[in-house]
């Protein structure tokens, strides 16, 4: 059926007469002297109106949402049986002109569901619907709303890998490090899925890398889990602790040989001796450097130089330096 045919099916079945809408009104008003019988009847009216406005909403049908919201006694935020309201059903259907006319209406962007309490943001994240989460933050919609399970519109749109919807998220400074109630947020859902293009978006926001969730794991942990050596690589570039544990105890390399991804465990490895290499290295040094810088009277009373470029100065060696470095 085409979007005229049903436009058409609703002015008659639906909406029925605007005469016959007069009628029942008049009705109602001429019974005021049973308030009981009087207010069922304006209920049921308004019942109907509503019904008609969320059902044109989900269904795309722009002209029947406009000829509802001119009635009086329709509400631009009346709810579903799942608590949804018309500007939350066309965000999640993605019916941009739906939007418009109900944006128009000073709808409330920010209403949620009462069945996990999900924003009308978060569905058009969810869907992929960029035009709609561009019209909801021009009305400047809060993108840091969480629903029931502590997520956020950022969370929905890393699970779909949703490039643009993030991309467009982030531009907008929503909060990078919100964790649900598992304690999972973007980034570690970003290191579990292994995608680079999102984890590097996240990065370049400052994400905080180093966040638990409830089993303690971290987005390295959890690249580790799922075997994703790109992405470890990644976190390990920035920085990252390699010594946070989970709850059983075990590090990041430890997971990864615990799932057989040895690809993962060389990258974090190679990494963990690299440091433990340049911690020893940087230990032997300031002994040397201290025991020579100290050895003279002149500098007794100045403390040793911290600058590691300063070493080969201070020392007055430059091969025993460059031994050091070598073998260390």
């Amino acid at each position: 059926m085409s979007k005229e045919e049903k436009e058409a099916e609703w002015k008659e079945d639906v909406l029925k007469d605007e005469s016959e809408v007069a009628d029942a009104l008049m009705e109602v008003g001429e019974e005021r002297k049973d308030g009981e019988k009087s207010g069922n009847e304006t209920e049921m009216i308004e019942n109907e109106w509503n019904r008609s406005l969320l059902i044109a909403a989900e269904t795309g049908i722009a002209l029947v949402v406009i000829e509802c919201l001119q009635n009086p006694l329709c509400h631009v935020d009346c709810r579903n049986e799942d608590g949804r309201t018309s500007l939350i059903l066309a965000s999640w259907k993605g019916h941009k002109e739906v939007v418009d006319v109900l944006l128009a209406h000073n709808c409330n962007v920010d209403i949620q569901d009462t069945a996990c309490g999900s924003t009308a943001v978060m569905f058009a994240a969810q869907g992929g619907h960029k035009d709609i989460l561009d019209r909801l933050i021009e009305h400047n919609c809060n993108l840091d709303i969480q629903n029931s399970m502590g997520r956020v519109a950022l969370f929905y749109a890393v699970w779909n890998y949703n490039k643009d919807i993030v991309a467009t998220l982030l531009s907008h400074n929503c909060n990078v490090d919100i964790q649900d109630n598992r304690g999972w947020n973007a980034i570690i859902l970003a290191g579990a899925n292994g995608n680079m293009d999102l984890a590097e978006l996240l990065i370049a926001r400052n994400c905080n890398l180093d966040l638990q969730d409830e089993h303690g794991e971290t987005a390295l942990i959890a690249a580790a889990h799922y075997g994703h050596a790109d992405i470890a690589a990644l976190f390990i570039n920035h920085k990252c602790n390699l010594e946070l544990k989970n709850m059983h105890g075990e590090t990041a390399d430890r997971v990864a040989t615990r799932y057989w991804h040895s690809g993962v465990y060389r990258v974090i490895t190679k990494q963990i001796y690299r440091n433990r290499r340049w911690k020893r290295r940087k230990a032997l040094m300031m002994v040397l450097v201290e025991n020579r810088y100290l050895s003279s009277s002149t500098n007794a009373h100045i403390p040793p130089p911290t600058d590691p470029l300063r070493f080969e100065k201070v020392l007055g060696d430059a091969f025993l330096v460059r031994h050091i470095i070598r073998f260390v």
